[in-house]
């Protein structure tokens, strides 16, 4: 009979500790998505629009929106291209700078893309942010901000050389960010843009 009660005992004790292992799961779980915003759920797509000439993308998400330009839509071998981001964050909204520990805005070209970036992105000044939440400070955009990335075609692709007459080149690049509000920060976002530049001799 003891030896009945002992494993009794052990058993109802590996419960507890086993339903005290999913309540602490479940709590963490609960923490992560009101710290971080790591909210079930996956976005809407963003709302996209290109102007009559074919240079400038709009899209509008939950977080922002942006117009972004690409100029010339000719582009001589030896070239560049100015892609110009300008995002305006929504009400109450604020994206990552560089300089944080979280996903930062940037611009960036597809994987295998023909394309290069000819110089490091231009960022404006951030602002700090407290999150309190967390209790600490952040350096992000919260006012209309623009990106700018000087492009031009990657010499070393099949796609570029030899070059002889006007070619119709794809260019899919992204814009890539983390936005938070005073209560969340919301999931990674990827905008996808995408243009057709004429490569020239």
């Amino acid at each position: 009979m003891p030896d009945i009660v002992l494993a009794t005992r052990r058993f109802s004790s590996a419960m507890s500790i086993r339903r005290l292992g999913i309540r602490v799961r479940f709590l963490a779980a609960a923490a992560a998505v009101a710290l971080l915003g790591l909210r079930p759920g996956a976005q809407p797509p963003p709302a996209v629009s290109l102007d009559t000439q074919g240079r400038t993308l709009s899209l509008s998400t939950e977080h922002l929106t942006v117009a972004a330009t690409l100029a010339p839509l000719q582009l001589p071998r030896a070239g560049r291209v100015t892609l110009t981001a300008s995002v305006t964050p929504k009400a109450g909204m604020h994206l990552y700078a560089p300089g944080s520990r979280y996903r930062s805005v940037t611009i960036k070209l597809a994987a295998n893309s023909p394309f290069q970036l000819a110089a490091p992105i231009a960022y404006p000044k951030p602002v700090l942010y407290t999150f309190k939440p967390l209790n600490e400070q952040v350096p992000v955009y919260d006012a209309p901000f623009r990106l700018m990335a000087q492009i031009a075609l990657d010499a070393s692709r099949p796609i570029v050389t030899p070059l002889r007459r006007p070619l119709p080149v794809t260019l899919k690049a992204s814009l890539d960010y983390q936005a938070c509000d005073a209560r969340f920060c919301y999931l990674p976002e990827s905008l996808p843009l995408r243009w057709t530049v004429t490569s020239t001799p």
